[in-house]
């Protein structure tokens, strides 16, 4: 059973959310505190209550979005299964993941602010460095068992996803492109299963 949410939890979640939508209309430049506790329903203090600045808000939104990812593609390794099938449940966990409601609007917000950032950019490349994705510790595990050449896993579990966000996410991003099709997304999947194997399996897969 669910825990029930305690009236400060409803309350930050609600400014989270408001934030993120606020965020998405006007920019973190355009957005305010004003603006975030009116389209939360609570007053500018619970805001501050709860988050001591914009930039506070941002950067929780972000480290949401980052434990998101992070988790779209946990996978346990399976020494006694077949690759193929795991790595393709692996990138239909980041599809959903990609397709999810306001998860490409929420990233195109977050990318516009460290083009204008640095500071936040940096900060954003250093926790991705810092964490180990689903992705980077199944390739390890797989290299251990000699299934996979050895490589740095974290060169090959950026390769991978990039075969897959190359088609599901960057056109949505950039190009406002619409969410691939159940039929897109068997074939991106497919072939990204194909090619990476293709280059780093050691033996063959049944």
């Amino acid at each position: 059973m669910e825990k029930k949410k305690s009236l400060s939890e409803r309350k930050r979640e609600a400014i989270l959310n408001a934030a993120v939508s606020v965020f998405q209309e006007f920019g973190f430049q355009g957005a305010s505190m004003d603006r975030i506790a009116e389209r939360a329903e609570v007053s500018k203090r619970t805001v501050y209550n709860h988050f001591t600045s914009k930039e506070a808000l941002f950067i929780e939104i972000t480290d949401q979005m980052w434990r998101k990812a992070m988790d779209a593609t946990k996978f346990p390794y399976q020494s006694d299964a077949p690759l193929a099938p795991q790595l393709t449940a692996i990138a239909e966990q980041e599809l959903e993941l990609l397709g999810s409601e306001g998860y490409i609007g929420m990233a195109r917000m977050v990318l516009a602010e460290y083009m204008l950032s640095p500071d936040l950019a940096r900060q954003a490349m250093r926790k991705m460095q810092e964490n180990e994705g689903g992705t980077k510790r199944w390739l390890k595990a797989a290299m251990a068992d000699k299934r996979i050449i050895k490589v740095d896993p974290e060169f090959a579990a950026t390769q991978f996803m990039s075969l897959i966000k190359a088609f599901s996410f960057w056109p949505q991003v950039v190009g406002h492109a619409p969410n691939p099709t159940q039929a897109e997304r068997r074939e991106i999947v497919a072939a990204a299963v194909e090619m990476f194997l293709g280059r780093y399996v050691i033996k063959k897969e049944s």
